[in-house]
C-alpha cells in the first residue's frame, strides 16, 4: 500500500519530468536532447528504486504486542525468542525510551512484546524471568524460557543506535531465523 510520502515523491518526480520534457521539446541541439533524456531515465530509475523497491519495514512501535501476564507465561514457556519491554503506563522514562528507540525498523526474525506492570505481581514476574526488576523500562531478550540479555536502557548516548545493534547482535548470537 502506498503511503502519502511515496505518492508525494512520485508526484514531484512527474512534475520534474514534465518540465524536462518541455526543455527537450524546446531544445534544438541533439546533444542537449540526449543529455536531458539520460537525466529523465536516471531520475525514473532512482524513483523506482527508492519509492517502491526500498520499502522500509514497519517501526517496532507499530509491531509491538501489548500482552498480559498469562500470555507472557505462555510465551516464556514456548522457548521461542522475543524481546520483552516491561513498562508502566504513566512512566516518563518508558515513554521517552519508546519514542526514541521504538521507531527503528522491526526485524521479522524477532517478536516485540510489552507488558505493563501497573497491575502485576512483581515477585511472580521476577520468579518467571529469574531476574530482579528494580526500575522501568526494562528491555530483555527472552529465549529458551530464560532472560538471556538486558538492554542498558539507562544509557543515554546513542541509545537508538545501540538498541539497533543490540537487537542485531542478539539475533546473530542466538542464531534466530
Amino acid at each position: 500500500m502506498l503511503n502519502h510520502s511515496v505518492l508525494a515523491g512520485w508526484w514531484d518526480t512527474l512534475i520534474v519530468l514534465s518540465k524536462m520534457q518541455q526543455l527537450i521539446n524546446g531544445s534544438t541541439s541533439d546533444y542537449t536532447k540526449l543529455i536531458l533524456k539520460l537525466v529523465i531515465v536516471l531520475i525514473t530509475m532512482f524513483n523506482l528504486i527508492c519509492f517502491s523497491g526500498c520499502s522500509k519495514s514497519e517501526p517496532i512501535s507499530d509491531t509491538i504486542e501489548n500482552i498480559d501476564f498469562e500470555t507472557l507465561k505462555n510465551e516464556v514457556n514456548s522457548g521461542e525468542a522475543f524481546i520483552l519491554e516491561l513498562a508502566m503506563s504513566n512512566c516518563h522514562y518508558c515513554k521517552e525510551f519508546e519514542s526514541e528507540c521504538l521507531n527503528i525498523p522491526s526485524r521479522n526474525e524477532i517478536r516485540y512484546l510489552r507488558l505493563y506492570l501497573d497491575n502485576i505481581d512483581i515477585s511472580e514476574l521476577e520468579s518467571l524471568l529469574n531476574s530482579n526488576i528494580d526500575s522501568v523500562p526494562v528491555v530483555s531478550w527472552i529465549q529458551d524460557g530464560k532472560n538471556q540479555d538486558n538492554f542498558p536502557v539507562s544509557y543515554q548516548y546513542s541509545r537508538k543506535r545501540l538498541f539497533q545493534e543490540w537487537i542485531d547482535d542478539n539475533i546473530a548470537y542466538f542464531e534466530v531465523q
